[in-house]
């Protein structure tokens, strides 16, 4: 692997054209060194585990869940402090369960 940088924040779309998809919920992670962007589909229980394991607490996972049912769109953070948020922050290594493909991540994505 090589000595780049892997954070991601991650977003969550769930467009009403997708609903009677099997997987209609995507997820969009941003590499926050460069801004490439990878992404994945996911079902509703999928989405709820990628949540929990973000959040951990049941109530925050739901809360989440309905704002992505209210406003067809979630932009995970981890907490909003004043006018300062604080992004969630994963690393490819954990999304590689949620679907994203290995190619796509910048750690091993080829350069063009």
């Amino acid at each position: 692997m090589n000595n780049v940088g892997d954070h991601y924040t991650l977003e969550l779309e769930a467009l009403s054209e997708h609903e009677n998809e099997p997987q209609p919920i995507r997820c969009i992670a941003t590499n926050t060194d460069d801004n490439s962007v990878a992404e994945a589909w996911l079902t509703g229980e999928k989405a709820r585990v990628l949540l929990k394991m973000l959040y951990a607490y049941d109530e925050h996972v739901e809360a989440w869940m309905q704002q992505l049912a209210d406003h067809h769109y979630a932009d995970l953070i981890a907490q909003q402090r004043g006018t300062k948020t604080d992004r969630c922050i994963v690393n490819s290594t954990e999304l590689l369960p949620y679907g994203f493909r290995h190619e796509d991540l910048r750690p091993w994505k080829q350069s063009a």
